[in-house]
């Protein structure tokens, strides 16, 4: 069979192929609103019914092994469109195909598959965008994919592959590599033309979005007729709409102030007539509210054919919010300088990098003798010894690379005191506060500092330094009279002990063997004497052994740590009521209550509470005691009541006073010692005790315990 026919039907093919691309082009413009996954698809059905639509107008080798350009429309597809409409049009070209049958049709159907994921695998491979591939590099891929196609005729039997190949390989391979690259070519031409549109659009919103947030005015004049128009956006910043304001040269020029009018009148007519391009001015502009608004003109003149000048257009820019900030920060500046001139501080700024002041205060030379110009022109270190100097720079070095490095951050300060050389020889103490930084526009390292004198200050430490020192001299000489007065009552103690019990002692034994052997021979009155003597040895025995737990107590170490008052409470209840004899006492415990204490101290504090509420109570029916814990004013306060004979609230001071007593010893036995001991233990801990009574109501103790805050 000749070529021709072969290459006049490829040709056919090819052309409708572009065709349909075109159409498909066409109809693609339509679907850009669709959701992605519903325009997939509808992609991969319009591709799949091109390829249909192709392979219904094939060219037949011999019945059964037919030509078409579904695999210049599925490689494009696979590069263009990606893999879910692409496997779309597959399914549907690969279906119409084995509907067609025939000896090719494993062929066909090869040619479908490959052909399409040739294309989605070059557009994975392909990294840049699509709109973006040359010419050339559509026809390479046309020709892979076709050597592909042709390859694929050998799933024929040898001897037709070989008679297929002669008759169709030259034709193939000539017009499906061009068919490609120009469908290919089409379809980049359409994303350049989608990218061009996007940019263009993109460039028109960002003018926009400039011109309105620039809230700038566009204005053109005829300089011969004289002839004006404004820019709808001109009008507003007058507040007019643009139907409120005539498009006239003198509508604008008599909104101008009366002040600027003449200087900007001359720079538009320097323009007409021809002495310059263009002009720049600012000045006021009446608004619609009668106010006036700072804008700023520029103008560029155009000139006809024979270079005259023609037309004045240019924009407007309302500035009177950029005015108002300029006149705030003169009057920052200068409120500024008049601070900074009248502070008793010196406000100075340093570069590091150069070594040299930035900006130093006049209050400078109220500090230190020097002018301000005089620290600016010298070196740093002014006023200073060598060794100062060296110190300082060294210092201002460090302190640098820390900031470049990272140790240090902008918002750290540091406080330093020195003593500086004033400019008469004289030197004062000064409290330096520094801050570094990295100036933005130099680069450099930069210390922002106040100095400050702080003379009077440091006579004050000195003072207070030497009253320290004399402090430290007297808490010396009081702690030596204090240890001598504890070695007087560590030997007064043992006096008691020793010297005092051994007379107690024999009167003690005497006055027993005297009970024992001849106390029938004395009357009543005798014998009542007797008893006496021997209640008074007794409660004389008592008094010492109270007076020496009580020196004890004030002399022991004080070891605290963790202790659960409540069941300690309940031990020394316990062990009181076992010894007395009265009627039975109802004891009430709150559970969980802990404390950081000396435990044998706070056994004492217990004894002496819980000892004077059973006897107190006595006389109550029945005996009530209490024994817990409330928080008053963010601290816990520890409690013992009774429910006993109470007391006049007018003399509880006497209660923690060695030998006081509320009571006769006749009424209720006791030293007048054991609430003095409580005192003793709660102030060691850090605490305090009051009491609260009624008489014939009862008492209540309270103690705090510094720990149990």
């Amino acid at each position: 069979m000749e070529n021709s026919p072969i290459m006049i039907a490829l040709i056919q093919n090819a052309a409708l192929l572009l065709a349909m691309a075109l159409i498909f082009d066409v109809t693609m413009r339509r679907w850009q609103m669709a959701k992605v996954s519903i325009r997939q698809v509808l992609v991969g059905i319009a591709i799949g019914g091109i390829g249909i639509t192709l392979m219904m107008t094939p060219w037949q080798f011999v019945p059964g092994i037919i030509f078409d350009t579904r695999s210049i429309l599925l490689s494009i597809s696979g590069l263009f469109f990606g893999l879910v409409p692409t496997l779309i049009a597959v399914l549907m070209t690969a279906a119409f195909r084995i509907y067609q049958g025939g000896a090719a049709t494993v062929m066909g159907v090869s040619v479908i598959i490959t052909t399409a994921a040739l294309g989605v695998a070059w557009r994975q491979w392909h990294k840049e965008r699509l709109d973006r591939i040359q010419w050339h590099e559509f026809f390479l891929f046309g020709v892979v994919c076709h050597v592909v196609m042709l390859l694929l005729t050998f799933t024929l039997p040898i001897e037709t592959a070989v008679s297929v190949l002669k008759a169709i390989a030259l034709p193939v391979m000539v017009i499906y590599p061009l068919g490609t690259a120009f469908l290919g070519e089409l379809m980049a031409g359409r994303l350049r033309r989608q990218q061009l549109a996007a940019e263009l659009a993109e460039s028109e919103e960002r003018l926009r979005l400039a011109v309105a947030a620039g809230n700038i005015g566009f204005f053109e004049r005829d300089l011969q007729s004289g002839k004006a128009h404004f820019s709808v956006e001109w009008k507003q910043q007058i507040g007019y709409r643009d139907d409120e304001l005539q498009n006239d040269t003198l509508e604008w020029q008599n909104r101008v102030h009366p002040d600027d009018l003449p200087v900007v009148l001359e720079k538009v007519d320097q323009c007409a007539a021809g002495s310059a391009i263009s002009y720049e001015a600012e000045y006021r502009l009446r608004h619609k509210s009668g106010a006036y608004r700072w804008i700023l003109a520029r103008g560029e003149v155009i000139k006809d054919a024979q270079g005259k000048p023609w037309r004045l257009v240019g924009c407007h820019v309302d500035i009177t919010q950029l005015k108002y900030t300029e006149n705030a920060l003169v009057t920052s500046r200068n409120q500024y300088r008049l601070l900074t001139e009248s502070l008793k501080d010196v406000i100075w700024v340093l570069d590091a990098d150069t070594l040299r002041f930035r900006y130093i205060s006049p209050s400078v030379e109220r500090l230190r003798g020097y002018t301000p110009e005089e620290f600016m022109a010298a070196p740093l270190g002014l006023g200073l010894q060598p060794e100062q100097t060296e110190a300082l720079l060294q210092h201002v070095r460090t302190m640098a690379n820390a900031l470049r490095e990272g140790k240090i951050n902008p918002d750290e300060f540091f406080e330093n005191e020195a003593q500086l050389g004033r400019k008469d020889g004289s030197t004062i103490w000064t409290e330096i506060v520094t801050n570094y930084y990295i100036n933005a526009e130099t680069r450099h390292v930069e210390i922002r500092g106040i100095t400050r004198d702080i003379s009077e200050r440091r006579a004050v430490q000195e003072q207070i330094q030497r009253m320290n020192v004399e402090l430290e001299r007297r808490v010396h000489e009081r702690t030596t009279q204090l240890q001598a007065a504890n070695q007087e009552l560590e030997a007064f103690a043992y006096s008691v002990s020793h010297d005092l019990r051994a007379p107690l002692r024999a009167i003690d034994g005497f006055s027993r063997a005297l009970q024992e052997d001849y106390i029938e021979a004395l009357d009543a009155q005798g014998q009542h004497y007797f008893r006496r003597i021997r209640e008074a040895v007794s409660h004389m025995g008592n008094l010492i052994d109270d007076l020496l737990n009580l020196s004890r107590i004030s002399r022991s170490e004080l070891n605290p740590a963790p202790l659960d008052l409540s069941a300690l409470a309940l031990s020394v209840a316990g062990a009181l009521l076992a010894r007395q004899q009265q009627q039975k006492v109802e004891l009430e415990v709150t559970p969980g209550m802990q404390a950081i204490a000396d435990e044998n101290l706070m056994k004492i504090v217990l004894e002496n509470l819980i000892s004077n509420a059973i006897k107190f109570s006595a006389g109550a029916t029945p005996p009530r005691i209490q024994v817990g814990a409330d928080r008053q004013d963010g601290k816990t306060v520890f409690y013992v009541k009774d429910n006993g004979v109470g007391f006049d609230m007018a003399y509880a001071d006497k209660l923690f006073v060695p030998f006081q007593r509320l009571h006769s010893a006749a009424e209720f036995p006791g030293t007048g010692i054991g609430l003095v001991t409580v005192k003793r233990i709660i102030t060691r801990h850090g605490g305090r005790v009051w009491t609260e009574a009624a008489p014939d109501t009862g008492a209540a103790f309270y103690f705090t315990l510094t720990d149990t805050e």
